[in-house]
């Protein structure tokens, strides 16, 4: 088995283990015993066990986002911000038990609200507003904060995943893409018809 296949099994060990007994309850001995390694080996790939958590979630809620960003930097705006949204959800959809994890346990325990909101949330909101600075640069969008206009959207996008998977999505009659379309055309152009 190679380092990389080790790091991997670590990592869904971590994430089945998390899952269970959350971050605090988890232990490494159990993490390790989980992925079949020795507790050390785990120490071998990670700092800590926050590093071990960063770990998991980083490549899935920033990496992604900068390499899609990339990957359709020369589109419209519209198409921009459909991707990342369309991005979001699948992202979420299949990694949904460590963002509940990491929902859960940040609202009881301060150390992985400051892991979410440092490593994570704000790096991603970063890249988002790189690519909103950019766009008021261009003059292609308003002249408004690019860090509350990445909170906003990023919101509209949050809200709408979390209703869907709650049952409380009452726009029933509209496909995914409809409701998409619709929130990007609010973030883009209000609701102020013109």
């Amino acid at each position: 088995m190679t380092a990389q296949d080790t790091k991997e099994k670590v990592m869904a060990a971590a994430i089945k283990v998390f899952g269970q007994k959350g971050f605090h309850g988890a232990t490494t001995r159990e993490i390790a015993r989980e992925a079949g390694v020795a507790e050390g080996t785990i120490f071998r790939h990670f700092k800590s066990k926050k590093d071990l958590l960063v770990s998991l979630a980083t490549p899935m809620v920033v990496d992604s986002l900068i390499g899609l960003i990339d990957e359709v930097s020369n589109r419209s705006d519209e198409e921009i911000i459909k991707a990342v949204i369309n991005n979001r959800i699948k992202i979420i959809r299949e990694h949904m038990g460590i963002v509940k994890l990491l929902i859960y346990e940040s609202v009881f325990h301060p150390e992985v609200q400051e892991i979410l909101y440092s490593n994570i949330i704000s790096k991603a909101k970063g890249v988002l507003e790189k690519f909103i600075s950019q766009r008021i640069q261009q003059g292609r969008f308003k002249d408004v904060d690019p860090s509350h206009a990445a909170r906003c959207l990023a919101g509209m996008v949050f809200m709408m995943i979390l209703w869907e998977n709650v049952g409380l999505d009452e726009s029933k009659g509209l496909t995914k893409d409809e409701k998409i379309t619709q929130l990007v055309d609010i973030f883009l152009h209000g609701m102020t018809k013109s």
